[in-house]
């Protein structure tokens, strides 16, 4: 993904909302919970870094910027 400002704060906001409920079992319980968002491309909390083989620890753990081919871009996932 090229690692822009917008896609920052989205994942920033998406990931640590992600983390959040993943600790609350009342959202948990409900239909949809963290299950709705565990596949959404804004949480990197539950993909694993290649480099790694273990998840990465947050939003800014994933987004990096790594430069490539003169732009920005975040980590890959695996």
């Amino acid at each position: 993904m090229r690692a822009q400002d917008v896609a920052n704060e989205l994942g920033h906001l998406t990931d640590d909302m992600f983390r959040t409920w993943e600790k609350d079992p009342d959202i948990n319980a409900t239909i949809g919970g963290i299950y709705y968002f565990s596949s959404s491309e804004w949480v990197a909390s539950n993909r694993i870094n290649p480099e790694t083989n273990d998840s990465f620890a947050d939003w800014a753990d994933f987004f990096g910027p790594v430069q490539a081919a003169g732009d920005n871009y975040t980590r890959v996932v695996s």
